[in-house]
This record gives C-alpha cells, structure tokens and sequence, in this order.
C-alpha cells in the first residue's frame, strides 16, 4: 500500500513535467515518507530541478511551478483508500495567478449557485479577492496578460492600462480606445446570451 502511495505521488509530479524516471534524493525520501505517515504533515510540494525530484514538507517560494498534495484531515495515509482524503494542486510560477485561475474557473462557480443572502455575500467577497489578485498578477510585469480569460478580463485590462500613469500618452489613448471597443462587445454580447437565455 505504502509502495502504491509513493509511486502516485512521484509518478503525478512526473507526468505534470512530462518527465520519467527521476532521482529522488534521501532527504526528499524522507519528506514522502513523513507525509505519509505522520498526521501532522499536511502537505508535500513537488518540482523538477536539475533533473531531480524535490520534495518539501513546507510550501518552497520559488518560481518554478509545482505540484501539491495536500491531505484534507491530520491523517496518516496507511489505508487503501488514500486517494480520498489527498488534493492535488499545480501552482504556477506566480502564486497571485495561480489562485486567481483556480478560484476564478474552480471554486466561485461551484459556490456562487443560488440567489440566496449567503450566496450573495459569498459572490462579492470572491469577486473582491479576484479583483485583488488580478492586480496582484498585472503587477508582476508588463505583458502579463496569464489572468485574461473572458471579454470582461479583456476590457479590464485594457481599462487599467489606460488609466496607469507609467505609460505613454499614445499607450493610454490606444489602451481607452481598446476598452470602449471591448465594452460594446461585451454590452452586446450580454443583450445576445439574455435573449438566447430568456
């Protein structure tokens, strides 16, 4: 069982980096080990570098990305039936992106169902985390454009650049020139889906 376990964990981290085979040093051996069978080891982070397996105990700020496991109770993971009570995450190179990503396509759909107070209270806390982290994410460079996912995502950005004061005037006005662009799309694609949809 305990081999089973050893082998999803470093076969996941493999095939996430499209890599086979890969050394595990001692000290990395141990942290799997305790993973699995102390309670108390919630998590364990795996990446490739220098052609190696890494694993770690404690999250590794570094700009690699990186897989995570981590349990969803302080259990030892000595039973058949492991694979219910591990998650696994991949964590890009920037963390602020990541969890923008994973919230924005993941969980605030799976939480923000009904109309309800509670839903409603729920939907602006998320949307007021994924507006944080969205600037988190354009903050890290320039050309980042990881979080657009939607014409929305589109016309917020165009907006933000248009308002930054570290750009050319040119910039700016190409940038508001973009954003009314995108807001008639999206004022007319928001007629279009509450047509098909009523």
């Amino acid at each position: 069982m305990m081999i089973r376990l050893k082998d999803f964990i470093i076969s996941t981290v493999e095939r996430s980096f499209n890599h086979t085979d890969l050394k595990l040093h001692v000290q990395h051996e141990y942290v799997l080990s305790d993973f699995l069978n102390n309670s108390q080891s919630l998590l364990i982070q795996g990446f490739i570098a220098d052609n190696e397996l890494h694993l770690y105990n404690e999250i590794q700020k570094n700009e690699i990305k990186s897989v995570i496991f981590y349990k969803t109770s302080a259990i030892a993971l000595t039973h058949d039936d492991f694979v219910k009570d591990v998650n696994i995450i991949t964590l890009s190179s920037n963390a602020p992106e990541s969890l923008y990503q994973i919230l924005r396509t993941v969980y605030t759909p799976l939480l923000v169902k009904d109309d309800d107070v509670h839903s409603n209270k729920l939907q602006k806390h998320l949307s007021d985390l994924e507006s944080v982290l969205k600037l988190l994410s354009y903050g890290k460079g320039p050309n980042n454009t990881n979080v657009i996912l939607t014409i929305e995502d589109e016309l917020e950005y165009w907006k933000t650049l248009g308002d930054r004061k570290d750009v050319s005037k040119k910039e700016r006005e190409s940038a508001h020139a973009f954003s009314e662009l995108f807001e008639d799309i999206c004022q007319e694609l928001r007629f279009f889906y509450n047509f098909l949809y009523s």
